[in-house]
This record gives structure tokens, C-alpha cells and sequence, in this order.
């Protein structure tokens, strides 16, 4: 096409390349090569078609091979810097018209909000209406014809026409009718009920959040773990530092309700679509997603409650069931956490327990003998021994020499142990022996009851549902996040032994 034939195909823009020869003309992008970010009615990003988002902006809908955008309608940030003068200035592949657009008719561009509020509203009305019919006596002989008026907006037959009027935008002729009518009507026979009316009409939206039926301490414990609303708060503010430098645009959820559904799922383990109708996302894909940004966001804020203590702090807080044992400084033992098996071979073969016959993943922790959880490692197949996984982990770099560790049978640690002078509490082994001598007995049940801190702390992490069933295994990447969250919140919950069942006490 000759140059000077050239001239932008926006509406309402004059410019042509005979006349603005210092202007510069632009094709449209090609179909399905380039995306970009948009945020969208509902302030989420997502990515679109180039092509589409300039024929959507330009409002050209079927643009052709010679339609050209003139350069009026982009910035200066829209175009790469060559550095050479009088050279053919080239757009960005993420350039979007931004500038100088035409008007789009708001009538028909209405917004999905302010329908679905006209909706509620003509709701509203319907139902006072209805309870209003049921509940005055017969009216007055001055009162027939507005009696009637109202009775008929009422029938089937008009509601279905007054909701096709709101769907199309022309509920502002009906709803004033309406509300005349209630409050004549109202007025007319019972005062009482004419107030109880006018609150209903005017309340506006009514809807109601899952969060607002959880109102005491025991309610949130039992949906979420949490132990009150103190704690919930305290993690409330600590991870709205995170989410607002990641730019989260998702404002149908607030940060309290994310976390509170996050808890719910790791609690009682709900499908995402009964989250989805629970906390009003748009699908259970939408909630997926939700979920999983916000367990990376909680253990970023929350790994801090699972510390290293030092040897003071053991020694000021031993339980009685130490007493022979005040040199132990951590007690360990590995949970397994059951999952889906995995559609790759090597994965399978990676995560296959023999001893559960089953896929399994590994994590080693470690509870004071005040019963905190003081460590937790990286997750491990469930084909890797617990030897392998203490072997590996970073917790050889926080035992200091003399320090005690009570163990399980499966930790066969001696050799490790016995090189950095670290000292064992396990049960002991028989040996080709038929029983155990006194002394021995009496140091094994020593030993077993003061794991049972352990066992209890198990417990604990498998009363969150998520680990007591199979874990899907779309979720085996987050199992260091999710088992990470949990042991803070128990750290953060009730302890498990009593102020009077220490030495100190």
C-alpha cells in the first residue's frame, strides 16, 4: 500500500500520512503470537491476546490487512529507543494503544456489579412484598387499587419481566414503582411492619460470609486449627507485609478470608468446591490456586515459630519424665505422609515405602522435651531410610559435642554419633535374649515414657486431614510448605504438658 494512502483506522481520529507526515502508522499485532498481562472486572491479571486486546481498545472489530494505528495513541514508553535520529520508530511487542481512544457507550458496556445489584435488589423487594401480602388483613375500600398494585408485582409472570428488564439495564423505572408501592401499601395498615419494611428495602446487600458464622475461639480451633483469634490476627498482619509486595490483585477475596480457607483445607481437608461456594470464588480452579499462593506466603512467615533453642532453655524447661534424661536435647523421629501415586516410573519408584506398600514422603522432625518442635527437615522419597535423611540434614550443624538424642529404633546413627561425641537415649534391643534384666526394663520404660511427647506431637500434626489422607499429588511440590505451617501452628497452640509436670515448678 502507498505511504501516503496511509491513515489511522481508530474511530473519530483524522490523522492520514499525506497530511501528519510526522506521525508514524502501525499494523495489528499478528493473531495468537504475542500475550500480554491485563487485569481484568474483577482485578485479576490475565493473559490475553495481543491482537484481541487492540481490537478490543480501538473498539475496530474486524481490523484489516491494511488498517494502521497512528502513533497519537501510544506513549513514549511504548516505543524501544534506538538511539539513532530520523530512523522508523518500532513498538514495544507489548505496546498497547493507551492514548486518544474512542468512548465506548457505557449503557451498553454496563458493568456485571451493578446489575447483579439491581438483581438483589428487585429480590429484596419481591420477598417484602410477599411477606407483606401474607401478613396485612384485608385492606380498606380506599386501599383496593394500591393493594393491588402490589399483589400483582408479585405474580411469576411479572417478576420474569421485571428480571429481564434489570438484566437489560432498565430497572429504574421499575424499582422506584415498587418501593411507592410498599410504602403506601405499608403505610395504609400496619405501622410496625412498615418500619421492618423500609430496614429490608434499604439494607441494600445482604449477603453474608462464611467468616462471620465463626465467632468464638473453640469455633476457629475446630475449622482451622488456630487456637484463638489473637493468633489468627497476629499471622494476619504478619503476612500482609509479604502479599502486598507481591502485587496480589485479587480483591473478591480479603488477605483473613485467603488464610482462613487455607487452614480450613489443611484442617478438614474440604473439596475446592465446596471452598469455592463457601468463600464465593469463581471456580475450584480459582481456589486452587488461591490455596497454594498462600501456604508459600504463610511459610515464609511462619517458619520463624519452629526455633533451635539453646541448652539454657532446655535446662530451664525439663518435664519430670526427663529427669533421668536432662541431657537430651531433642527427640526424633520421622513422619511419613501417604500420597497419590505418581503417573512417572521415577517418581514412583522414588516415593514407593516398602514397609507402608504404598507412596510415601518422608520428614524428619524434632520436639524438645517440653514437647516444641524445635526441627523440621526437607521432605525425603519414602524409599529413603530415616539413617539417610538424619545423614543429610542440617541438624548435624545445630547438635553441639555432649549433647543427648533420643531416637527410635530405625535410627541407626551410632557411628555418626559416636564421632561428634553425641550421646543416645534409645530402647534397647534384646539381643538373642529372652528377657531383659531389671535395669534394663526400668531404662527402656524410662525411655518410651518420655517419647511419648513425640507420639503425642504426631498426633497432633495428624489431626490436620490434609496428612492423614493421601496427599494429591499435585500437591507432593508444597508438602515442605504445608508440613511447615502446621508445626507452627502447633507450636503456636496449647502446650502439651502442664506447668506443675516440670522439674522447675
Amino acid at each position: 500500500m502507498n505511504k501516503t494512502r496511509l491513515y489511522c483506522a481508530v474511530p473519530d481520529c483524522k490523522s492520514k500520512a499525506s497530511v501528519n507526515v510526522d506521525l508514524s502508522y502501525h499494523r495489528f499485532p499478528p493473531i495468537d503470537k504475542y500475550n500480554v498481562n491485563v487485569t481484568n472486572y474483577f482485578g485479576d491479571v490475565e493473559k490475553v491476546d495481543l491482537y484481541s486486546q487492540w481490537k478490543k481498545v480501538t473498539n475496530i472489530p474486524n481490523p484489516g490487512p491494511n488498517d494502521r494505528i497512528c502513533s497519537q495513541h501510544f506513549t513514549a514508553a511504548d516505543y524501544c529507543r534506538n538511539g539513532v535520529r530520523n530512523q522508523r520508530r518500532k513498538l514495544k511487542h507489548h505496546a498497547i494503544p493507551s492514548l486518544h481512544l474512542p468512548i465506548i457507550n457505557e449503557e451498553k458496556h454496563e458493568t456485571n456489579e451493578k446489575r447483579l445489584d439491581k438483581v438483589k435488589i428487585r429480590a429484596i423487594n419481591a420477598e417484602t412484598e410477599h411477606r407483606y401480602e401474607n401478613n396485612v388483613p384485608e385492606p380498606m375500600e380506599n386501599d383496593i387499587e394500591i393493594s393491588k398494585s402490589v399483589q400483582s408485582t408479585t405474580e411469576a409472570g411479572e417478576n420474569f419481566e421485571m428480571a429481564q428488564m434489570v438484566i437489560e439495564g432498565n430497572a429504574a423505572n421499575i424499582l422506584p414503582k415498587v418501593s411507592m408501592s410498599e410504602d403506601v401499601g405499608v403505610q395504609t395498615t400496619i405501622e410496625n411492619d412498615s418500619q421492618d419494611v423500609g430496614v429490608q428495602v434499604q439494607s441494600g446487600e445482604l449477603a453474608y460470609k462464611f467468616t462471620d458464622f465463626i465467632k468464638n475461639d473453640a469455633q476457629l480451633r475446630t475449622m482451622t486449627g488456630i487456637e484463638n483469634f489473637e493468633i489468627l490476627t497476629c499471622i494476619e498482619n504478619l503476612t500482609l507485609v509479604l502479599y502486598k509486595s507481591k502485587n496480589d490483585l485479587t480483591v473478591r477475596m480479603s488477605l483473613r478470608d485467603k488464610i482462613i480457607m487455607t487452614f480450613i483445607k489443611l484442617k478438614q481437608n474440604i473439596s475446592y468446591s465446596c471452598l469455592s461456594i463457601m468463600f464465593n470464588c469463581y471456580t475450584s480452579k480459582n481456589c486452587a490456586t488461591i490455596f497454594q499462593d498462600t501456604i508459600v506466603l504463610l511459610c515464609h512467615c511462619m517458619k520463624s515459630a519452629i526455633s533451635w533453642p539453646s541448652r539454657q532453655e532446655i535446662s530451664r524447661n525439663i518435664p519430670l519424665c526427663f529427669s533421668n534424661f536432662t541431657d537430651v536435647r531433642v527427640v526424633l523421629d520421622c513422619i511419613k505422609i501417604f500420597n497419590q501415586s505418581p503417573s512417572k516410573l521415577c517418581c514412583e519408584l522414588v516415593t514407593y515405602s516398602h514397609n507402608k506398600s504404598s507412596n510415601t514422603v518422608k520428614c524428619m522432625i524434632g520436639v524438645t522435651p517440653a514437647g516444641n518442635i524445635s526441627y523440621i527437615s526437607k521432605p525425603y522419597g519414602g524409599c529413603v531410610s530415616d539413617k539417610v535423611i538424619f545423614e543429610q540434614s542440617d541438624i548435624l550443624n545445630l547438635l553441639e559435642p555432649s549433647d543427648g538424642i533420643m531416637v527410635v529404633d530405625g535410627f541407626l546413627i551410632d557411628e555418626i554419633g559416636a564421632l561428634n561425641k553425641w550421646k543416645y537415649r534409645r530402647p534397647l534391643f534384646s539381643k538373642g535374649k529372652e528377657q531383659f534384666e531389671k535395669s534394663e526394663a526400668i531404662l527402656t520404660g524410662e525411655i518410651e515414657k518420655a517419647r511419648e511427647h513425640i507420639e503425642r506431637s504426631n498426633r497432633r500434626i495428624k489431626k490436620f486431614k490434609i496428612l492423614s489422607n493421601p496427599l494429591p499429588y499435585n500437591l507432593v511440590p508444597f508438602t515442605e510448605e504445608i508440613f511447615t505451617i502446621i508445626c507452627a501452628t502447633i507450636n503456636l497452640s496449647a502446650p502439651l504438658i502442664s506447668n506443675e509436670k516440670f522439674l522447675n515448678m
